[in-house]
């Protein structure tokens, strides 16, 4: 019975995630998180109280090897639950977010990009790398190309239900377009499938009329091993490309509001954490000291 009972549970949450048109990695993430919360909690989640979201806080943080950031995005998915399928609205005021400690993530340089899409012989493997590295785009966005996205005469790429369902353009630069045609000489032109996705899996991964994109899996191996192949050492993941993107433009005194705009941020409060990863002796900012000596010595 109690199976059946979150089973309902599941389904209206659900509905209430598609209502809002959250992303697909959010809508499986957080379907994740509540079958875990429901597995904690055995019994119908209508008679927990918020002590009880607050020990199994607790739990995650203490009992588990789970980072901040992964402990928070597991409760936001039960403050969501408690919110919008229970109206249960005092666990959004009072289920306090955990501080994740602030650390300077790690970027890659451009000659270790350079490195990662020289050392693969795969044109597929070298658009991926390519695409990624020079717009920004998040690995789902990149998943959801299809061919009519990108734009040769105007050189751009039309980004359709980024994050936040919002579209954005950015810049198709010279060498991406160029990867991007060899790609799809080899691979796409004579193929026999019919798929508007720009980026498809193997042909022998093809089955029946329907045909998937490329999978999350498949991108995060193609650009763990191009790494591996470069001898890098970083643990390099797609969204880490993202990050070097937006610091090698900041390093080139690239203004914060545009790098906002190519990256889709919504605020520039989440942009503006790249400036902390910015390598100081690139940025080209005088020091106040040299000016005042200037001045004086006028």
């Amino acid at each position: 019975m109690e199976k059946n009972k979150h089973q309902n549970y599941i389904n209206k949450f659900i509905e209430e995630i598609e209502l809002r048109g959250l992303a697909e990695t959010t809508h499986k993430a957080y379907v994740h998180s509540i079958n875990k919360f429901f597995k904690y909690y055995k019994n119908d989640p209508k008679k927990l109280r918020l002590r009880d979201v607050k020990k199994y806080q607790r739990y995650l943080l203490k009992e588990t090897n789970l980072a901040p950031n992964t402990i928070n995005r597991h409760i936001t998915a039960v403050r969501f639950f408690y919110i919008h399928v229970l109206n249960r609205c005092e666990m959004n005021k009072f289920v306090p977010r955990i501080k994740p400690p602030r650390q300077i993530p790690i970027v890659l340089t451009e000659e270790e990009v350079a490195l990662m899409i020289e050392s693969v012989n795969s044109l597929l493997w070298k658009a991926i790398i390519s695409v990624l590295y020079s717009t920004g785009l998040r690995q789902g966005e990149l998943r959801n190309l299809k061919k009519t996205d990108i734009d040769s005469k105007r050189m751009i790429i039309h980004i359709r239900n980024g994050k936040g369902n919002k579209d954005r353009q950015v810049n198709l630069t010279p060498i991406t377009l160029k990867t991007l045609r060899a790609y799809w000489r080899l691979h796409r032109a004579n193929d026999e499938v019919e798929s508007d996705w720009l980026f498809l899996p193997k042909k022998n991964s093809h089955k029946g009329p329907h045909i998937n994109k490329l999978s999350h899996t498949a991108v995060g191996y193609m650009v763990r091993k191009s790494a591996e192949l470069a001898g890098i050492t970083k643990k390099v993941h797609p969204h880490l490309l993202r990050h070097s993107f937006a610091t090698h433009l900041l390093e080139r005194n690239v203004n914060l509001r545009h790098v906002q705009f190519l990256l889709g941020h919504a605020s520039v409060r989440t942009t503006i954490r790249y400036t902390h990863i910015a390598d100081i002796k690139k940025i080209d900012i005088p020091s106040p000291l040299d000016e005042i000596f200037s001045e004086v010595k006028k």
